[in-house]
């Protein structure tokens, strides 16, 4: 579905669930790259910047928390941007960047000379990746929270349950920074770009996105150091409670030990074994067998090792 807001000399095309008509309509109008459009009916795997004489083309990963799934995904933003427009393109509708598109719609229709544009496709890209960038903020508070929630699990002894959720924490926080840190240098990139649709006076706009990307970028490698802390500790807690079960095993079978020998040999079908003509003497046996398993048990409290 194809969508056009135009203001001032600005003309935003938006172009949400892409297909190929609207991939041929852009062949013909604009004369793209066919790599570009190519990228644009596919999934890329990674945010990049193609520079253009006449236009720059942009892929942008904006992550998401998917709460049915319990995992970050991202929303993929196509972008051409070239003299008096922007283009921008998703597989999936971006209820935030359509919500954006219909506000400013609504705003141009009673005000035709809105200066919310400031006559530049550049600073429309500015106030898009402004508002989605800023979204993931949101998406970073939900991470930290779960690294505290996963905290609280492993100093409370439920050590499964930590270690289920340590891995769900460890894939998401893996997947913001297989996310956010190629954009980092995107967004470097478009602050010392020198083109006739990004006047260098949007330079300090553009320069504030990069700012939050880094501050966004410091907070994941937190939650990293945090989370790869978190599974030390509990592998730590894991490995103590493995070596307390196996110690008090080993207890239990040096104590019962004697009783095991006098099973074994008196449950032997053959003749002429000790004490076997004397009935009564199987009670000494256990006797002093149960004195022993006693004294082991004794001595192992008294060195606290149960």
């Amino acid at each position: 579905m194809r969508k056009t807001l135009t203001i001032h000399n600005v003309t935003w095309h938006h172009i949400e669930k892409t297909s190929a008509k609207d991939i041929q309509y852009l062949a013909e109008e604009f004369h793209f790259h066919p790599l570009d459009l190519q990228d644009c009916y596919s999934v890329s795997q990674r945010p990049k910047i193609d520079t253009y004489p006449n236009y720059l083309f942009l892929v942008f990963h904006f992550p998401l928390y998917d709460q049915k799934r319990n995992r970050i995904r991202a929303y993929e933003l196509n972008v051409f941007i070239g003299k008096g427009y922007l283009i921008t393109l998703t597989q999936d509708v971006i209820p935030l960047l359509a919500e954006y598109f219909s506000e400013l719609q609504e705003k141009g229709k009673r005000e035709p000379k809105l200066d919310r544009l400031k006559n530049s496709p550049g600073y429309l890209l500015y106030k898009v990746l402004d508002l989605l960038f800023g979204n993931v903020v949101r998406v970073l508070d939900t991470m930290s929270q779960m690294i505290v929630d996963t905290e609280e699990e492993v100093y409370s002894d439920e050590t499964k349950q930590a270690a289920k959720d340590i891995g769900i924490v460890r894939r998401n926080v893996m997947n913001l920074r297989r996310h956010i840190q190629p954009q980092v240098g995107m967004l470097g990139q478009l602050v010392n770009m020198n083109a006739s649709f990004l006047p260098k006076t949007l330079s300090v706009y553009f320069d504030d996105v990069h700012d939050n990307l880094e501050r966004m970028w410091s907070m994941i490698e937190t939650y990293k150091e945090n989370i790869d802390g978190l599974h030390n500790t509990n592998e730590s807690l894991i490995n103590q409670k493995t070596s307390e079960v196996v110690k008090l095993l080993t207890i239990i079978s040096v104590a019962f030990l004697p009783l095991t020998l006098l099973t074994g040999i008196y449950g032997m079908n053959i003749t002429g074994l000790p004490y076997a003509e004397h009935p009564g003497a199987i009670f000494l046996f256990f006797g002093i067998a149960l004195l022993f398993v006693g004294a082991i048990i004794y001595f192992s409290r008294r060195k606290d090792l149960i």
